[in-house]
C-alpha cells in the first residue's frame, strides 16, 4: 500500500513539472506554392475600354516614327535661290523691255525644272526652252542655288526700237547664279546671268549678254505675290548675230506669281 502511494505522488510531481513548461507557437500548416507561369499573362482590361493598340496601350514603348518631312514655305519664288521642296509655282513679268511667263516644280528636295517663254518686244526677240535649278546651301544670310536654262532663240528683224536690227535663230544657253534672303515680309533675290546664244542663220554668230538684277517680291493674297525687278547688262556678238556691236542693256519689269501647290 506505501507503495502504490508513493508510486502516485510521484506521477503527480512529473506532471506539475511538465504543465510548468512554456507552451510552443502554434505552427501555421504550410500551403503548396503555385509553379512559376511561363509567361506574364497581360492584365485584361476592364468592361467597356477602349481597346488599344499595342503602341499605345499603357506601359508598351513607343515605336519609333520617321521624321516629318519639312513643311512648305507659303512664300515661294523661281527668282530666289531657295527651291520649291516639292511644291509648283508660276511667274509673269512684263515692262521694259520684255514680257514673258515661267512655270517650275520642285523634283526633289533641292531640285526644280520649269518652263520658260520670253518675248523681248523692243528687240523683238523670242526664248522658249527649259531650266534647272539646284540649292547650293547657305552663303552667310543669303541662300544659294545655280540655274541653268536652254532656250530656243529668234529673232524676228523688228525695227521699231533698234534700225539696225536683223532676223536670226539659235540656241541660247543661261547659267546664273541666285541669292535671296527674306526680309521685310518678302523676298529680295539677287541674280547674275551670263546668256551665250550661238546664232544658226547666215554665216553664223555668236551673242554674249552678261547681266545682273535685283529683285523683290511679296505675298499679296494666300497663293499671289507681286514684286519688281530691275537689272543692268551689256550686249556684245559677232559673226552675224543681230546687235553685235556692243551696248548697255537695262531691264525694269512688274512681277506677278501665282503659287499652285
Amino acid at each position: 500500500m506505501v507503495a502504490f502511494l508513493a508510486a502516485v505522488a510521484l506521477l503527480a510531481g512529473g506532471q506539475a513539472k511538465l504543465n510548468d513548461l512554456p507552451e510552443s507557437p502554434p505552427v501555421a500548416p504550410k500551403t503548396a506554392e503555385p509553379a512559376d507561369p511561363p509567361g506574364e499573362t497581360p492584365t485584361p482590361p476592364p468592361p467597356g475600354a477602349p481597346d488599344l493598340p499595342p503602341a499605345e496601350a499603357p506601359g508598351a514603348p513607343s515605336p519609333a516614327r520617321a521624321p516629318a518631312p519639312p513643311a512648305r514655305p507659303a512664300l515661294v519664288s523661281l527668282l530666289s535661290g531657295e527651291t520649291l521642296h516639292g511644291g509648283a509655282t508660276s511667274l509673269g513679268w512684263v515692262g521694259w523691255p520684255a514680257l514673258g511667263a515661267a512655270w517650275g516644280q520642285g523634283v526633289a528636295e533641292k531640285d526644280d525644272l520649269g518652263l520658260l517663254f520670253q518675248y523681248d518686244w523692243a528687240a523683238t526677240e523670242l526664248l522658249i526652252g527649259g531650266w534647272y535649278r539646284r540649292s547650293l546651301g547657305k552663303a552667310a544670310a543669303f541662300d544659294l542655288a545655280g540655274r541653268v536654262g536652254v532656250y530656243w532663240y529668234a529673232n524676228h528683224e523688228g525695227t521699231m526700237i533698234y534700225e539696225d536690227n536683223q532676223a536670226a535663230h539659235g540656241i541660247q544657253l543661261a547659267p546664273s547664279l541666285l541669292l535671296s534672303a527674306r526680309g521685310a515680309g518678302g523676298i529680295f533675290s539677287l541674280a547674275g546671268d551670263l546668256p551665250m546664244t550661238v546664232t544658226l542663220s547666215g554665216e553664223g554668230g555668236f551673242l554674249f549678254r552678261p547681266r545682273a538684277s535685283i529683285a523683290y517680291e511679296a505675298a499679296l493674297y494666300d497663293r499671289v505675290t507681286l514684286g519688281i525687278r530691275g537689272g543692268v547688262g551689256y550686249r556684245v556678238g559677232s559673226g552675224s548675230a543681230p546687235l553685235a556691236d556692243g551696248q548697255p542693256e537695262l531691264e525694269l519689269v512688274v512681277l506677278g506669281g501665282y503659287r499652285i501647290f
